[in-house]
């Protein structure tokens, strides 16, 4: 549930740096760690079951 949560909170935040036209690479750079993040959780979790 906080996996979904934090997915979304991230891409509004995306959409909002993008929308602004403020995006650095170092945004960039976090938000790739982020979904990565997401990503390994997600599998994590499938693996388990």
């Amino acid at each position: 549930m906080s996996q979904r949560i934090n997915l979304s909170y991230v891409f509004n935040i995306a959409l909002t740096l993008t929308k602004q036209g403020h995006v650095t690479a170092e945004e960039i750079g976090w938000l790739r760690k982020e979904m990565n993040k997401w990503f390994t959780g997600l599998f994590t979790f499938k693996s388990l079951f």
